[in-house]
């Protein structure tokens, strides 16, 4: 027989800082009445890493819709940013650009604040994908200076990961690699946010697999792999094995390689990415 809760959304906000990500959202979503904006965020978080990626950029859209219905231009603006990177991961580029805009524009007029910073991060990592490289540093840089003054330790070690892998790209490759190495240890120590925490992870792992320093990348996966079980994000342990088997191939591990993708199978099988 199921538990009765007295109050679901209370028991909802507690399971979100024990990271119990289908436990908040199964008490999230038994609540009666409608959830306010912060509440929606929180279902969307525990929707996308619980695996119902696409029902977590619904939820986004939800918190955005409310957030620019209460004329709070900053908080929409960071649901629209997010929305951005959502999309970036998903490959969908269009979408990407366009939440990207609707964040600029509601920023455009806003006092500096930490979604200035927020999307700084996104121009960089967009930048990336059209190989402006400089362009990319340049965000990077204004995004960990954002992120210092403010105090975010999210957007710093973000800011981090994306200088450190722009680094690379110019064959500034010990440069690149002290940063990737400082940004990650900031998620191995336990100081970000999931989310902020496996971007970091990825950038590291791309960057030091498309170098070739597949040790480097191995010890990277294996950590990315424990952070993703640990804050019981279903579908990035997963994705993280992939990489790390794809890794492993190509330093010589076949063996350990082939046992990987089993367990990925498992574990992405409700992980809808594209």
């Amino acid at each position: 027989m199921a538990q009765v809760v007295d109050d679901p959304i209370a028991a909802a906000r507690e399971a979100v800082r024990q990271q119990a990500w289908n436990e908040a959202y199964e008490l999230f979503s038994s609540a009666d009445g409608p959830l306010g904006a912060d509440d929606v965020e929180q279902l969307a978080d525990a929707a996308y890493f619980s695996g119902r990626l696409e029902e977590a950029l619904t939820l986004r859209e939800r918190v955005f819709r409310e957030n620019l219905g209460a004329d709070n231009r900053l908080r929409a603006a960071r649901a629209a940013v997010r929305l951005c990177f959502d999309y970036m991961m998903k490959g969908v580029v269009p979408l990407a650009n366009g939440w990207l805009a609707k964040g600029d524009r509601l920023l455009a007029e806003e006092p500096e604040a930490l979604e200035h910073g927020l999307a700084a991060l996104a121009h960089a990592m967009q930048a990336e994908t059209l190989g402006k490289i400089d362009e990319e540093l340049a965000h990077a840089e204004r995004a960990f200076e954002i992120g210092s003054r403010f105090g975010d330790a999210d957007i710093q070690a973000l800011a981090l990961v994306a200088q450190g892998a722009a680094l690379l790209y110019k064959g500034e490759l010990d440069r690149g690699l002290a940063l990737l190495d400082e940004a990650s240890t900031s998620a191995l120590s336990g100081e970000l946010e999931p989310f902020s925490a496996c971007v970091v992870y990825c950038m590291t792992i791309s960057g030091t697999q498309g170098i070739g320093d597949f040790e480097r990348a191995r010890q990277w996966t294996d950590a990315a792999v424990r952070l993703a079980d640990s804050v019981n994000a279903h579908g990035l342990p997963g994705a993280g094995r992939v990489k790390r088997s794809d890794i492993l191939w190509l330093g010589g591990y076949w063996e350990e390689a082939e046992r990987e993708p089993v367990s990925a199978c498992a574990e992405l099988q409700s992980y809808n990415i594209f």
